[in-house]
């Protein structure tokens, strides 16, 4: 596919990897829809990057909510007349104990059911052209590299990983869906981590340093532009060596 005139809906793209995904799929020429929840400001500047290479948009939405997601879609549809391509990133990690059900219901709902939501808007827009769905899922989605101390996360994410594959076979040639599963990727949800917590993490891969997220940025558009490529997890992680991870976030 070529990208140039190609129209792209990037939600959680004010700032990270979401961010970076924007940026590129700018260059290439495709106007660019900018999402954001709360941080207004980043999606602003993601904005005014895009609208360096390109036409863009930027919209506000809670993608918790179906009739939110309902109504972000109708916004869109006032200033373009379909969409081509859907990147999503948007959520955030929690972590919680195993017996903590507001947590469960949490990610449930903010990582796994607003990618569905998302999918389910995309799907109903009338297009006879080939499209393409890029679902940002995380290693903690990944069965050997899943993370107990974050496991409502790890399992929303692995069903973000299932609903990719069956999704792409239910819809065959007619929308191409995949995902990408970072590794450690420098984003300002790290700014605050401590630093042994960083050093533990890069110290178990392969290149020893965490992800850039135009790193991330580029499969997408490599998945944006290859018409052959399916219902396919790739993961970017730089060669992750530990099979759970043994700190949080915040410890």
């Amino acid at each position: 596919m070529n990208l140039k005139n190609k129209t792209v809906l990037i939600t959680g793209s004010s700032s990270g990897i979401g961010q970076a995904i924007a940026i590129e799929f700018a260059k290439k020429g495709a106007t660019v829809l900018v999402h954001y929840h709360a941080n207004k400001k980043g999606g602003e500047k993601t904005l005014d990057q895009v609208k360096k290479y390109s036409k863009g948009f930027l919209y506000q939405a809670d993608l918790t909510g179906v009739s939110n997601v309902q109504q972000l879609f109708k916004e869109i549809q006032k200033n373009v007349s379909g969409i081509d391509i859907l990147v999503n990133n948007a959520g955030d990690a929690e972590y919680g104990d195993f017996f903590d059900n507001n947590v469960w219901v949490d990610q449930h709902e903010n990582i796994f059911m607003t990618v569905l939501y998302t999918m389910q808007n995309f799907m109903k827009i009338p297009n006879k052209n080939q499209r393409k769905i890029i679902n940002i899922s995380s290693i903690y989605g990944n069965l050997f590299t899943s993370n107990p101390a974050a496991i409502a996360y790890s399992v929303a994410k692995a069903g973000i990983n299932s609903l990719t594959v069956n999704t792409a076979k239910l819809f065959g040639d007619n929308v191409l869906v995949n995902a990408i599963a970072p590794g450690y990727t420098l984003t300002p949800a790290w700014d605050d981590v401590p630093l042994k917590n960083k050093k533990y993490r890069t110290d178990n891969t392969f290149i020893k340093r965490f992800l850039d997220p135009k790193e991330i940025a580029s499969t997408a558009i490599f998945l944006a532009e290859h018409d052959a490529i399916t219902g396919q997890i790739i993961t970017v992680d730089g060669g992750t060596t530990m099979l759970h991870d043994a700190y949080s976030n915040r410890e």
